[in-house]
């Protein structure tokens, strides 16, 4: 997913008051094995580390390390130091807080299978759209990150005034302006009356297996819902719900 002329920096946030951690979770230790292995791509990758701010902990600490080194994209696994919870929907509090309050897209890595073990060795990006303004910058986003060949489904429900057939013209333009040349679909789901838009779409998300064809690698989607001016710095109740599913990785943009 990285281009070769991307600069990756890997950032870590300390606090050296914790001095009953593990040898292989000590600062010492982490600068350098990542020192190592960030040295191989040169000019390319560094890492950075900061002892976390007292008055602002760890999650605000690792927002400001991230905001200093002109991050565009902010990648995290989803469990926290203390490893994968009994219930897999609980996840890590830093994961959950920057997921919320991000000024910058946030991937969520759960399924770290990596392309060249994927049938083809194409990922498969699903993204919310229904011709909002914020379902373009997702989408923008999401081809951008794109290889031209990798496959995408855009997903949207069933509502009055939306209209299909433009949706896929409007995806068809963004693509061919971002030279996306891969395989590509539109699933419209059909919006049953007892179940809500975010159920339906849920549901269909929850269908996708590994073992099945149509698996979506990647679902993106903004990270606020319909309700955010009465919510504000609330996740959207969709991208809750994918933030919270055990294995899909998910890519959120933030509200402008």
């Amino acid at each position: 997913m990285r281009e070769k002329k991307d600069c990756l920096v890997v950032g870590h946030v300390y606090n050296s008051k914790k001095e009953y951690l593990p040898f292989n979770m000590k600062p010492q230790y982490l600068q350098d094995m990542y020192q190592a292995k960030t040295i191989m791509l040169g000019h390319y990758a560094h890492y950075v580390d900061t002892e976390v701010n007292p008055d602002l902990g760890v999650k605000i600490t690792l927002q400001m390390l991230a905001k200093d080194n002109n991050t565009t994209i902010m990648v995290t696994g989803y469990n926290g130091v203390k490893g994968p919870k009994a219930d897999p929907t609980i996840m890590g509090t830093n994961i959950s807080y920057l997921s919320e309050n991000t000024e910058t897209p946030v991937l969520v890595i759960k399924d770290a299978r990596r392309r060249e073990n994927i049938p083809g060795k194409l990922y498969h990006y699903g993204v919310c759209y229904d011709g909002s303004d914020a379902s373009k910058a997702t989408l923008e986003t999401a081809l951008a990150m794109m290889k031209p060949e990798d496959r995408l489904t855009t997903i949207t429900v069933h509502e009055p005034g939306l209209d299909d057939d433009k949706i896929e013209s409007m995806v068809n333009e963004m693509r061919k302006k971002a030279g996306h040349s891969g395989p590509y679909k539109h699933v419209a789901l059909d919006h049953e009356m007892t179940v809500t838009i975010y159920n339906t779409i849920k549901n269909y998300l929850k269908s996708q297996v590994p073992s099945t064809p149509d698996y979506i690698d990647w679902i993106c989607l903004g990270n606020t819902g319909r309700g955010y001016e009465a919510h504000q710095n609330k996740l959207g109740s969709l991208a809750n719900a994918c933030l919270r599913a055990k294995r899909m990785n998910v890519l959120f943009i933030p509200k402008k």
